[in-house]
């Protein structure tokens, strides 16, 4: 099981399943899909790969953002959650 971080919000948005949060690093869940979002180099590229519940990919690749709240904003909607 994962160890879960007290819930926080990040741009409006209520995350209360997250397992890693730093600067570098988001893994958890939000309305139910897997988000799991690193980056690749210290040159903003991020990988990122978003999950429905049931495994199904939703979202996913590599994109230029400064922060990792950029980052997470990309993959929300990108993912159209």
């Amino acid at each position: 099981m994962y160890t879960y971080l007290k819930p926080f919000l990040l741009g409006g948005r209520r995350f209360s399943r997250a397992v890693k949060f730093d600067k570098d690093t988001f893994f958890g869940f939000y309305k139910g899909c897997q988000l799991d979002i690193s980056r690749v180099n210290k040159n903003s590229q991020w990988s990122i790969d978003v999950r429905h519940a049931d495994g199904g990919y939703l979202y996913g690749g590599y994109y230029d953002a400064h922060t990792i709240e950029e980052a997470l904003n990309e993959a929300i909607t990108g993912a159209g959650i």
